[in-house]
């Protein structure tokens, strides 16, 4: 696996590539029924440890399940869980931990598709089998924008790229960042490879709006600063807006859109990196700029499929910090405490993902490592959560 000090450089930039009511509201609606989140445990669970591997845990019930993932050739276990269009789960295994950066085999269901560069980061299309990933150039001093196949076919979208990628809706298109003339750019290429365009310079961490036309982005307050600002752009391009400026010794990320006009963005000291303290999460409007908290202590994942609720993380203290797992309706009720994950697996990007309802997810990898048993990996992770406020 890779060493801590490289983990904690490359997840920098892995992040830019990237009070609620405790308790049940009984008036307020359940997740779907078979909808949860899976989740990876990539080392140790304070106090006594939990296997290392992928886990699934059930929205309505609790329910935590082992998935595997060890895979006892490697010594080594799965990570970066996420599925496909059609709801085939997909994973990855890092291929050489000690390069720079290190490169990961990624999977959909048995079958390898690609190999990625961890950290420079890959996603699904949300319409079709297709992955895009980062991978090495022909002249092997850069790394190319790829898309891959579930049925074996790869070609090359953009020659270069740093990560970054997010998708149009409805696969048509994806926004990555790139480096141009010693700047960060975020493009637009169609997914045939056609049409490429840039939208913004001095630009990062692209998130497109569930409508698909327009692109949040980070930029740089100045050309010295270390603090980012948020700001806006169509994903046909045009003249790009700000709408949010970060205070003295802030941080600003953004978290996701809750609906083309409103998103939740991090905030959190400059010194906060990469999930190592409490940040608060506010809803903007992007239009009038109109500013509402949101959440206390915690970290925006993602909008759930059928978009109600949202997934994140908050941390806790406990020898190491682990991170618990929870929803919460997007008018703020209703919170959820599902499970728990270690703080490593945030630093490298392996970040719990939304199971769909009607996916089932299948066993994955060999039998539990040596000295556990798949009955006490669930046991320890689920008696940490029980435990966590």
């Amino acid at each position: 696996m890779p060493s801590r000090p490289l983990l904690a450089v490359l997840c920098v930039s892995a992040i830019l590539t990237g009070a609620v009511l405790r308790g049940e509201s009984g008036d307020a609606a359940a997740p779907p029924a078979g909808s949860g989140v899976v989740f990876s445990v990539f080392e140790n669970l304070p106090p006594n440890g939990a296997c290392p591997g992928l886990y699934a845990v059930d929205a309505r019930t609790r329910a935590i399940s082992w998935l595997g993932g060890w895979d006892a050739e490697r010594r080594d276990s799965a990570v970066y869980p996420a599925f496909t269009a059609a709801g085939t789960f997909s994973y990855a295994h890092f291929v050489d931990p000690s390069a720079s950066p290190p490169a990961a085999e990624v999977f959909a269901g048995a079958r390898s598709v690609a190999r990625a560069y961890a950290f420079s980061g890959w996603a699904w299309s949300p319409r079709r089998e297709e992955l895009a990933f980062g991978q090495l150039s022909g002249d092997g001093k850069r790394l190319a924008l790829g898309l891959a196949s579930v049925t074996g076919t790869k070609r090359v979208l953009a020659p270069s790229t740093i990560g970054g990628v997010s998708w149009l809706p409805d696969g048509s298109g994806l926004v990555y960042v790139r480096r141009g003339g010693g700047d960060d750019v975020i493009s637009f290429v169609r997914r045939d490879g056609r049409g490429r365009r840039d939208l913004a310079r001095n630009a990062g961490a692209p998130l497109v709006s569930p409508d698909g036309k327009r692109v949040a982005f980070l930029r740089k307050v100045s050309s010295t600063s270390i603090a980012f600002s948020v700001w806006i752009v169509g994903t046909n391009g045009g003249t790009v807006r700000r709408v949010l400026s970060p205070t003295a010794r802030e941080a600003l990320r953004l978290g996701a859109w809750l609906s083309n006009r409103e998103l939740l963005v991090q905030r959190g000291l400059d010194n906060d990196v990469i999930f190592n303290a409490g940040d608060t999460v506010t809803r903007i409007d992007v239009d009038t700029r109109k500013q509402r908290p949101f959440l206390t202590r915690a970290f925006a994942l993602s909008l759930s499929p059928d978009r109600s609720r949202v997934l994140f993380v908050r941390p806790h203290r406990g020898g190491e910090t682990y991170y618990s797992i929870r929803t919460v309706r997007t008018d703020g009720r209703d919170e959820r405490l599902l499970a728990v994950t270690d703080e490593e697996d945030l630093n490298i990007g392996s970040r719990p993902v939304w199971k769909p309802a009607t996916t089932r997810v299948g066993w994955i990898g060999d039998r539990a490592p040596p000295g556990t048993s798949q009955e006490d990996c669930v046991r320890r992770v689920t008696s940490l959560r029980d435990r966590t406020p």
